[in-house]
């Protein structure tokens, strides 16, 4: 479990495409929702997060959970 110090850390791994990474990321982040969103929101300001990771980012801080995936594409057998 990570402690307050881990913030900065965990808000940049945030911007990760690497999916599991990204949730680790804002599971870690939680508890700590108060101090990262700041910190997040500044980074989507000024670009430093993929347009395409914002939504998901923000459903999972403001309700906790991702209410939408998006297919990446049809997997053939």
């Amino acid at each position: 479990m990570a402690d307050e110090s881990a913030v900065p850390v965990l808000v940049a791994a945030v911007r990760e495409k690497d999916t599991g990474m990204r949730r680790n990321a804002l599971k870690a982040l939680k508890p700590y929702r108060q101090q990262a969103w700041p910190l997040i929101e500044d980074m989507i300001a000024k670009g430093k997060v993929p347009e395409e990771l914002v939504p998901s980012i923000r459903d999972f801080l403001v309700s906790g959970a991702i209410t939408k995936w998006r297919m990446i594409g049809i997997f053939e057998n």
